[in-house]
């Protein structure tokens, strides 16, 4: 029979809710430098925008540790939440689940172009059916995905570097001091011309990598860290040590110090998808200790509420950057910023402690809950007991 009640806060492990919410954070960060404070055409024209060891080392850091990989493990979790969603209901359930997140992310995207919940929606319905096989099947396809991604395929991506400098000049200025009607124009022939084409690139990336968490997790690989620690030491060390190379290398040939020619894509992939999983992997040998276990426990709840938390992220920094608000961006430099960023994070931390005190799911996830379910979820008491499943 269906089991029509969501998952209850206790049968959810929390050592994921924790990572999502750590990867929320990288997200953030990421998206305040590079679609915020200034345009993602602007910054990708040049991504050192500002004078002085503080804003230098913002951007490298940034760049280096954060840039791609927070979105990479965003969508290995997401193919994990698939998999644990499939185990308990049937497809169809899975594939409204979706839909509903599609027609989320196009409002969302409506209301700011730099959304990705509409490509997760769409790479998870194009996933869906891959759990009706093996997970090996899952993992081999994820590997094709990534020899799309390095083969010299004509993917859509970023437009020329002469294109990017004048849409960067034009987003500024409009995004900068524009009404809401001005920028809601601007950012729809946007998307239209530049971001689609963009998203629609990046599924073979997005895909893969959901493809990878529904394999991993159904080969068992996250249900017990104790049990599988020497394999997450030998993954994280690999992961970062290739990653971290790689990452030099790209942010070196960003800056014309060295160049990289036709080993531009392999080294953008190497510096993105062994880091990615070099983090999770160095996450789950930090939990393994009860100290680990404890500090999880500060992330877990904003994990939870990740949707809720990343859609008012876009809201909150857009009044604070565009002209309908403050009209902040291309105004401020990257390391005042940052710190914005990182106590915009920390007050969303304590939000979500004392929200999930009271209440079972953030209110959007509510919301996608309820139009999966397609029946108004509680958001108090519980329903049937569920089984705890473990954290290892």
């Amino acid at each position: 029979m269906e089991d029509d009640c969501p998952t209850e806060p206790g049968a959810r492990i929390e050592s994921l809710d924790a990572l999502r919410g750590l990867a929320l954070f990288g997200v953030l960060m990421v998206n305040l430098q590079t679609q915020f404070r200034v345009s993602l055409f602007r910054f990708y024209s040049g991504f050192h925008t500002d004078p002085g060891y503080a804003n230098l080392a913002t951007d490298d850091a940034i760049r280096f540790l954060l840039e791609s990989k927070a979105f990479a493990i965003f969508s290995f979790l997401f193919g994990v939440g698939l998999a644990m969603f499939f185990e308990r209901r049937p497809m169809r359930r899975l594939l409204r689940r979706l839909v509903v997140l599609l027609l989320i992310g196009f409002v969302h995207m409506l209301l700011w172009n730099g959304d990705i919940l509409l490509a997760y929606a769409v790479a998870g319905l194009l996933v869906s059916p891959v759990l009706l096989a093996g997970p090996r099947i899952a993992a081999g396809l994820a590997l094709a995905c990534a020899a799309i991604e390095v083969l010299p395929l004509p993917l859509p991506g970023l437009p020329a570097h002469a294109t990017m400098l004048r849409q960067g000049i034009a987003a500024t200025a409009v995004y900068g001091g524009g009404s809401f009607g001005d920028v809601f124009r601007f950012r729809w022939n946007e998307t239209r011309l530049y971001i689609v084409p963009l998203l629609l690139g990046s599924l073979p990336h997005i895909g893969g990598l959901m493809l990878a968490g529904t394999a991993v997790w159904r080969l068992g690989l996250l249900s017990n860290p104790k049990r599988h620690l020497p394999l997450y030491r030998a993954a994280a060390l690999a992961g970062l040590a290739i990653g971290g190379g790689a990452s030099a290398l790209e942010i070196l040939h960003e800056e014309g110090r060295i160049h990289l020619g036709v080993l531009v894509r392999v080294v953008s992939c190497l510096a993105t998808v062994p880091f990615a999983l070099g983090y999770v992997a160095l996450f789950f040998c930090a939990i393994a200790s009860e100290c680990g276990v404890q500090l999880s426990r500060i992330f877990a709840p904003i994990g939870r509420m990740a949707l809720t938390s990343y859609v008012t992220q876009s809201i909150v920094l857009g009044f604070v950057f565009f002209g309908y608000g403050l009209g902040l961006c291309g105004r401020l430099p990257s390391a005042p910023v940052a710190l914005g960023g990182i106590t915009l994070y920390a007050f969303q931390i304590g939000a979500s402690h004392l929200w999930l005190s009271r209440f079972r799911f953030g209110p959007l996830e509510w919301i996608w809950r309820s139009l999966t379910f397609g029946r108004a979820q509680p958001m108090r008491g519980s329903c049937s007991p569920a089984p705890r499943l473990r954290r290892g």
